[in-house]
């Protein structure tokens, strides 16, 4: 876009540049799990452990899933239904098939979510839209078992998240118990509360949905458990940003930043990628469960006890600004 302004200008090294330069996360959802767990291993698989190149998790699930089929294969004591769908998909998955499900399992993907993900994803390659050598029928079976061949695998590989997924699951139910809905208050003072009531409409309009909260309506309990671990993990990817945008700013940079992707000029991509990393450690030498257990305790104290802290791992936070490829 600015190759041939800069070679027409004279001395292209002087060439005063516009365009944003973004560095992304590696599985943000998961490396903030492995951070809030210090766990090591998963954070090895996501790039907080530094490294001679970058790993990446969605080829380790994949690796994972294809393992687990040859096992149901060769499980005699098995079902002959699963073994046939052992058969037919040992060779068929790719990092392409399970990567959607593996984003999204941080962010709450239910098993009929990623029933579907696997689904389009087989029907793009194998079904009429690719190959056309899987049937309709196939396909939806098949689907549904590399579905939960996935779930297993992410749950096997990141321990650590799966724990604490868990832990914030249990604790949501037991708060939702009182009737009221989860509420928290993020690093940076944002207090959160989770609207889900029975009785929400959605408006569908030609731009978007629109979501109509009914406040009057008896508490969603289930929604208010099963949406709390990804709500709770969006806090803080969101807080990691804004922590960024604050520091890069003071510091006379400017910024620009969706989700995970961070973005600067091009002579500034350096101390962006410098503040990024001490942003984050920064945050993460927060207990963050621990003061969301002293919070919740503090704010229902009706609801009664919540379970146990998850034991951490051995991940030291600091190893995150020696990464290359934590952002990149």
């Amino acid at each position: 876009l600015e190759l041939r302004p800069a070679l027409d200008s004279g001395h292209p090294p002087a060439f005063l540049s516009n365009l944003p330069i973004h560095q992304d996360g590696s599985c943000n959802g998961l490396q903030h799990y492995a951070a809030l767990g210090l766990d090591h291993f998963g954070g090895e698989q996501v790039n907080l452990v530094p490294g001679d190149k970058p790993s990446d998790p969605y080829t380790t699930v994949c690796n994972q899933v294809i393992e687990n089929i040859k096992a149901d294969i060769a499980d005699g004591e098995l079902e002959e239904e699963r073994r046939e769908l052992a058969r037919l998909m040992v060779d068929k998955v790719d990092r392409k098939v399970v990567k959607q499900t593996v984003m999204t399992t941080v962010y709450g993907v239910t098993y009929i979510g990623a029933r579907d993900q696997v689904a389009n994803r087989l029907r793009e390659k194998y079904g009429e839209a690719g190959t056309n050598e899987l049937s309709a029928r196939q396909i939806r079976e098949a689907s549904g078992y590399i579905a939960g061949v996935t779930l297993k695998s992410v749950g096997d590989i990141f321990i650590g998240a799966k724990t604490i997924m868990e832990w914030l699951t249990k604790a949501a139910q037991i708060v939702a118990k009182t009737g009221r809905p989860v509420r928290w208050e993020t690093p940076l003072g944002l207090r959160v509360v989770q609207p889900y009531t029975k009785g929400t409409g959605i408006v569908s309009t030609v731009c978007q949905d629109v979501i109509l909260v009914n406040e009057g309506g008896a508490l969603h309990k289930q929604r208010q458990r099963s949406a709390f671990p990804p709500n709770f993990v969006h806090s803080l990817d969101s807080t990691h940003l804004l922590m960024t945008a604050l520091e890069f700013g003071r510091r006379g940079g400017t910024f620009a930043g969706v989700h995970d992707s961070y973005w600067t000029h091009a002579a500034d991509f350096e101390e962006l990628a410098e503040v990024l990393r001490e942003e984050f450690v920064k945050l993460y030498s927060l207990d963050l469960i621990a003061n969301l257990k002293a919070s919740l305790e503090r704010d229902f104290p009706d609801a009664g006890p919540l379970p146990p802290l998850p034991e951490k791992g051995t991940l030291d936070i600091q190893v995150v600004k020696r990464s290359p490829y934590f952002f990149s």
